[in-house]
């Protein structure tokens, strides 16, 4: 498993079946603005931007996720963006970083709390999907700036080997009773064992 520069990050773990929730803290602070990846007020999209998902966050603006693929389509760049009430231009747009040695990247959901935008990642390590192991990030960000407040790995407790993660859905990427709920299939890696197994698991904003 990759470890993640994530700081002072407290990840609580619990023994649990494969259905049931584990409790995840986003607790890393990265302090400078623009950490994480690079924001820049007033950008325009970029031009090959593929949007995954465009999510009302208030006051008229929208989150947008989704990727920027090199110009010959290899790799993947994560990116998100906010809207502006008028016109529905961008007030920011960022472009997040993710482990360079990984195949690629794509912010897929987005919701808001407070003066935070949370940013569900989901990374690929090869382009190759019988070596892929896929990786899902959550990412916090200040509202008004884009800026990357803290950063962690969702983490499946009841995996007892290394496996691949992925989410899809609208509703995997939810706020319950004032946290986060990621929902999502997992498969283990270099077995025999085919089967896609469930995963719950909740974030503490």
């Amino acid at each position: 498993m990759i470890r993640a520069k994530l700081g002072s990050l407290v990840i609580v773990l619990a023994t649990a079946m494969a259905t049931a929730a584990s409790t995840i803290v986003i607790g890393a602070e990265l302090g400078s603005a623009g950490a994480g990846g690079r924001t820049v007020s007033g950008a325009r999209i970029p031009k090959d931007f593929h949007r995954k998902a465009s999510l009302p966050v208030g006051e008229g603006r929208n989150c947008v996720v989704g990727y920027v693929q090199d110009e010959d389509w290899t790799y993947s760049h994560p990116y998100v963006y906010l809207t502006s009430a008028t016109g529905g231009r961008p007030v920011w747009v960022k472009k997040l970083k993710i482990p360079e040695d990984f195949f690629g990247g794509r912010a897929t959901h987005c919701l808001r709390s407070g003066d935070f935008l949370y940013v569900l990642l989901q990374l690929d390590t090869y382009a190759s999907a019988s070596l892929n192991q896929g990786i899902v990030h959550v990412v916090k960000l200040d509202l008004e700036s884009g800026s990357v407040v803290a950063e962690t790995p969702i983490v499946i407790p009841e995996a007892k080997h290394n496996y691949s993660a992925w989410v899809w859905g609208k509703d995997a990427f939810r706020q319950e009773a004032g946290k986060i709920r990621v929902v999502g299939m997992y498969r283990y890696m270099h077995t025999n064992d085919d089967d896609d197994l469930p995963f719950s698991v909740v974030v503490r904003m």
